[in-house]
């Protein structure tokens, strides 16, 4: 039987049952009798085991594979790891994509480093508190166009050919423009994590492709605003 692995999967109750899993090749361990490899599902890290009789020379740390196993109780527990306390005896493997290492020459070790990912969760979880925390306060989300109008701001522009001779557009250094539109004509609440191109070299606080978190709201006095942008940065 095929068991989809979540955060509500109870191993302990499905122990000594066929698990089928897929997922990245971590790492290999060959030992005497016994050769173990750390499997990367998603976020979950499994420890595989193989008897020494399984021809895996072929398998290198960055392959896609599926296994099929027994899931068991560790001998030695790793208590640090959320999946430490079980294992999986692997009875048939499968490789459904190999690890061309010349293709990722620049990130050799890329599926060792958890640094992109870690940076990746971390902006999904601000995005979804700036979210959070402007929809409460009662702003209302709106996109900005990225091509525009060429027109002279503090740095140089991206400029986009046009299909008509003659003309071209850019691409927005920041939604200043369209913000302040959208304030006269009403809308008193404005915010959006607006995507932005500078046609600048690339400096340590800034880059020619970034995103910022623009808002702007009017009929406030100076307390107001200030207070409002001290609840903000205490989130």
């Amino acid at each position: 039987m095929n068991y989809n692995i979540n955060k509500n999967f109870n191993f302990y109750l499905n122990l000594n049952k066929i698990l089928s899993l897929k997922g990245w090749v971590k790492n290999i361990r060959c030992h005497k009798n016994y050769i173990f490899l750390d499997l990367l599902y998603f976020n979950y890290i499994f420890q595989i085991l193989f008897k020494n009789n399984y021809h895996i020379n072929f398998l290198r740390t960055g392959c896609f594979i599926e296994i099929y196993g027994i899931i068991l109780l560790r001998n030695l527990k790793d208590y640090f790891s959320p999946n430490g306390l079980i294992e999986i005896f692997c009875f048939y493997l499968k490789i459904l994509n190999f690890y061309i290492s010349f293709i990722f020459k620049n990130l050799k070790f890329y599926f060792l480093n958890n640094l992109f990912i870690n940076i990746f969760l971390i902006k999904n979880y601000m995005l979804k508190i700036f979210n959070l925390f402007f929809y409460f306060e009662k702003f209302i989300y709106i996109e900005t166009p990225i091509i525009n109008k060429y027109l002279t701001e503090g740095s140089h522009v991206y400029i986009l050919p046009c299909i008509v001779k003659k003309n071209f557009f850019s691409l927005a250094q920041s939604p200043q423009i369209f913000k302040q539109l959208l304030m006269i004509f009403g809308l008193n609440k404005y915010y959006q994590i607006a995507k932005c191109f500078r046609n600048e070299n690339s400096k340590s606080n800034r880059l020619n492709e970034f995103i910022q978190l623009d808002f702007e709201f009017s009929f406030y006095k100076n307390l107001d605003i200030i207070f409002f942008i001290k609840n903000f940065f205490f989130l």
